[in-house]
């Protein structure tokens, strides 16, 4: 590894410690291990890394204190150690990285002051130490950081005054100073920092009034000064701002705005920038607000402008637009996102659009644009999605797209395309999507295709195709989308050396099944003829499953190899749901009882035959169960979930728990049959755990796979309301599909309060994978230009088949049967067990949270959201300052003590037994009454109700009482 410069092994799973050798890696210029899951000290070998010039090792669990021996990296630019366990002073080592243009220390455990040796720093960018214990003033050399752009030094411990140095950070845009105690008057000096967008004091001592210089921030998008003594100016007749009443300033103060006089915009005033969007409008034919002579594009609808004023994006996604593209819209040298999908916009490409190097996203898809692709489209140099689609393009590929290296998404479906497909399109070794159907393509399918490693999805469709699908396409294992129907290509004929490292259900394999049926599905071995293969770069070998590989103590010929993909599943198909019922919505419960009398004859008989009654549904249940697994061998023994003499640990612990209830003989005597019924459940089917799990999809999924807000708006047409499931704690749920695969879909939740630990949060719920959870698939974490605000959202499994509530209770059409009753109730009791082997407390088990999947298999949601939805984290004793939870499930005792322990679930969980049995609700209520179910049992009946059944599926097969 002597010739080794970048180390980048982030975004994974890995766990560990960092190893020692490391230290080895002397010329390693680039150290990337962020976003795993690293545990202990940073080693002091890191300080033999001299050629680093930037470390990356944040959102991990990294603790202990910065070893004395980094400061031997001066030439580092670079450092990144937010989100980890560190403690201990700033060292003073830090000042002497003179070269240090970004410092993220957020989110750790420093303490102490800021050190005085940082004024060296002269050359800081970004500064994060956020989130720590550090205190003492804010230091006013702070303010000789000139080049800064974000300043972040909220969540501390800091005094006094803010500095009136800050006056000279010009360039700044993001100045945090919440949650710290600093004191004072806000400056008025901060009116001079043009560059602004957002400013944050809220949770602070500042008091006073606030400047109104503050009005000549033309950039200032977000102004949060709650939970301070500060005030608005008072209303004025003869003030002058350079604002309009929606910016941040005047919404904050908007008595005060009312009443200013307002600057007149100039026409000699406007920016270049200002001027081409005048040119589009006039080209277009409407009017946006905003887009006005000598106006601020930070004001202007539609628009995204950075610091400097300069265009980054321009959204008019599905605006009814008229005219062509002007070739004026080249100027706009920072554009990173031109998205005019579905305008009507008429015309050719201009060959100037191809001038825009900044260009990431280009979306034009659904117009009527004519002509061909620009031949010198590979100008577009960053671009990485590419929309054509439904349009008019004829002429051939060019091949100049082939230098688009960085390209991950290519649609060109549905236009008028012809010739073949460049030989060089294997040269696009990023692309995952590779749209062509139906177009007038002609020719062989390239052999470089199989060169696109990454590619998920193909389709030939509807084209001119002609020969044979190239055998080596069968190597693409991440495809899992080949379509080649209505075309005339074939499939492989000649199987005397063929290989594909597939299986029978992979893309490649269903196109063409008969060549797969007889082709090598392995490497063939070399024979004594034949040369010897080179030796394997993947030399080296991780200690165990999940660590860091540690580099040799010498150096090795080739670096090792990073990762390999894995095919995707298949898409499940999707049965028609049952027809949806009216939920009647839950009331509080009644207070638990704090009678301590005893029990009549009446309330004995009655939860004598509600035992009798579950003893023979946990009967029925346990043979099911044993009659399925009767025959693996030894199920019963030796497994982790025991102690030392073989007591199942789950089970022994709920009963345990029950006699710690304060709740009345009656709450006491519902814990104890719910924490039997659960524990006897879970005794039954044995410990499914990862030790135990067979369901290779299910226990290891190919990644929780980080996707943008783009594919997320994708996925969701733009969050169109009528994707909308519903919503919940953690906020909205849409249904979406797949992007990168029209045939999956998704169950998309996006989150209304953002979380400081997401990632980390993230992290421990995509580690968790049992056949009765429902898997996490992706997440997403970005920057969402419209709001300004970063958006958090969780990307699931879609559960056709609704949940557990629409298929049991009173008036429910279709009930399940019995045997699918009891089968819903073992799959429940599983993965709740498994969650609490981990240690995992879910705190809302209910019918609502009990999904159902295609073949109507049972699994758990909203597991691990109590954190991300404000709650505390998760763990198997965790005190809160409210209680999570539904009335009529919440365990009394969690509710009075606050602490949420497995027993809480095991509680919750005997209340799902009893409605999904009884076919009750948890809480009934009258106009008079309303009573929790849990103390149904021991109530004592009189009558027959429910038709003399235990539950109200018909009359067929009810359990009389």
């Amino acid at each position: 590894m002597s010739g080794l410069q970048d180390l980048s092994l982030s975004d994974n799973l890995l766990g560990g410690p960092i190893p020692e050798t490391f230290g080895n890696l002397q010329n390693v210029t680039m150290l990337s291990l962020n976003k795993n899951a690293l545990t202990g000290p940073i080693p002091s070998t890191i300080g033999n890394m001299t050629s680093l010039k930037g470390i990356w090792l944040h959102n991990n669990t990294l603790n202990g204190t910065l070893p004395e021996s980094l400061g031997n990296l001066i030439s580092l630019q670079s450092l990144g150690l937010g989100s980890n366990f560190l403690s201990g002073s700033i060292p003073e080592f830090l000042g002497n990285f003179v070269d240090l243009v970004l410092m993220d220390l957020n989110d750790n455990g420093m303490s102490g002051s800021i050190p005085s040796s940082f004024q060296s720093l002269t050359k800081m960018i970004y500064m994060d130490l956020g989130s720590n214990f550090l205190s003492g003033p804010i230091p006013e050399f702070l303010g000789n950081f000139v080049d800064s752009t974000i300043l972040n030094l909220q969540n501390n411990n800091f005094n006094g005054t803010i500095p009136e140095s800050f006056s000279k950070l010009t360039n700044l845009w993001d100045l945090y100073f919440d949650r710290t105690g600093v004191t004072g008057a806000l400056p008025s000096m901060l009116g001079y920092l043009t560059g602004l967008s957002s400013l944050r004091v809220d949770q602070t001592k500042l008091k006073g009034v606030i400047p109104p210089t503050l009005g000549y921030l033309t950039n200032l998008v977000s102004l949060d000064i709650s939970g301070t003594a500060l005030t608005c100016p008072p209303a004025r007749s003869s003030c002058v701002i350079t604002q309009d009443v929606t910016s941040a300033f005047c919404a904050t103060c908007f008595a005060f705005c009312s009443t200013c006089v307002m600057k007149p915009p100039s026409a000699a005033n406007t920016s270049p920038q200002m001027q081409v969007l005048l040119d589009l409008q006039q080209e277009w034919g409407q009017t946006f607000k905003g887009w006005v002579a000598g106006g601020n594009c930070s004001l202007a609808e539609h628009v995204t402008c950075d610091a400097k004023g300069m265009i980054t994006k321009i959204d008019l996604n599905e605006h009814s637009l008229t005219g062509t593209i002007p070739p004026s819209i080249s100027q706009l040298a920072s554009l990173r996102h031109l998205n005019l999908h579905q305008t009507g916009l008429t015309g050719s490409i201009p060959r100037t659009l191809a001038s825009l190097s900044n260009l990431t996203s280009l979306d034009l898809r659904e117009n009527n644009l004519t002509g061909w692709i620009p031949a010198g489209i590979d100008g577009l140099l960053n671009l990485r999605y590419l929309g054509l689609n439904t349009n008019r393009l004829t002429s051939s590929i060019p091949p100049a797209i082939c230098n688009i290296t960085g390209l991950t998404t290519l649609d060109l479906c549905y236009n008028a395309l012809s010739q073949s497909i460049p030989e060089c399109i294997g040269n696009l070794i990023n692309l995952d999507g590779l749209y062509l159907f139906n177009n007038r393509l002609s020719g062989s399918i390239p052999g470089s295709m199989s060169k696109l490693v990454k590619l998920t999805h193909l389709d030939f469709t509807l084209n001119k195709f002609t020969g044979e699908l190239p055998p080596t396409l069968g190597r693409l294992t991440r495809l899992y989308a080949l379509d080649i129907t209505n075309t005339t290509i074939t499939c492989p004929r000649d199987k005397s050396s063929c290989v594909v490292p597939q299986t029978q259900s992979s893309a490649f394999c269903k196109a063409c099944p008969t060549f797969c049926s007889t082709c090598i599905t392995e490497p063939p071995s070399p024979t004594p003829s034949s040369p010897s293969p080179p030796p394997p770069t993947n030399s080296t070998t991780p200690s165990s499953p999940g660590s860091v590989p540690s580099p040799p103590s010498s150096p090795s010929p080739a670096p090792p190899s990073i990762s390999s993909p894995s095919p995707a599943p298949s898409p499940v198909p999707t049965p028609s749901p049952p027809p949806p019922t009216t939920s009647t919505a839950s009331q509080p419960a009644a207070a638990p009882s704090q009678s301590g009398g005893g029990m009549s004859t009446a309330a004995i008989a009655g939860i004598a035959a509600a035992a009798v009654v579950l003893g023979l549904a946990l009967l029925l249940l346990g043979v099911m169960f044993w009659r399925r697994r009767r025959t693996e061998a030894a199920a019963a023994s030796g497994y982790a979930g025991t102690n030392g003499e073989g007591k199942n640990l789950a089970a022994e612990s709920a009963l345990q728990d029950t006699h710690h209830n304060e709740d009345g003989p009656e709450a006491q005597a519902g814990v104890g049959w719910a924490a039997a019924a659960a524990a006897a459940a879970a005794a039954a089917g044995g410990r499914d755990d990862p030790g135990a799990v067979v369901d290779v999809e299910a226990a290891r999924p190919d990644v929780c796979r980080e996707y943008s807000l783009v594919d997320m708006e994708k996925a969701t047409e733009e969050w169109a309301e009528k994707n909308r499931l519903g919503s919940g704690s953690f906020g909205d749920v849409y249904k979406g599909v797949s992007p990168y695969d029209r045939n999956k879909a998704w169950a998309v939740k996006r989150a209304q309060v953002l979380s400081n630990d997401f990632q980390i949060e993230v992290k421990e719920m995509a580690s968790k994978h049992h056949p009765h959870l429902v898997r996490l698939l992706g997440y997403c974490l970005d920057f969402n230009p419209a709001t300004r605000k970063m958006e958090q959202i969780l990307v699931y499994e879609l559960m056709h088949n609704n949940d557990l509530e629409t298929w049991v209770g009173p008036g429910v059409a279709n009930p399940l049967s019995l045997r699918q009753r009891l089968d819903v109730l073992i799959g429940v009791a599983k993965g709740l067990q498994y969650l609490h082997e981990f240690g995992i407390v879910h705190r809302d088990m209910k019918p609502a949270n009990i999904l159902l999947d295609a073949k109507m298999q049972a699994k758990i949601a909203d597991f691990g959201l109590v954190k991300l939805s404000g709650g505390t984290a998760m763990g198997t004793t965790v005190a809160a300052t409210r209680v999570m939870g539904t009335p009529g499930f919440v365990d009394p005792a969690y509710y009075k003590s606050h602490k949420a322990t497995p027993a809480a679930d095991v509680y919750s969980f005997g209340v799902v037994m009893l409605v999904v049995i009884t076919a009750r609700k948890a809480v009934h209520v009258t106009e008079d009454t309303h009573t929790n179910l849990r103390k149904w049992p021991s109530a004592g009946r009189s009558g027959e109700d429910e038709g003399g059944c235990f539950w109200s599926a018909g009359k067929q097969g009810c359990i009389s009482h």
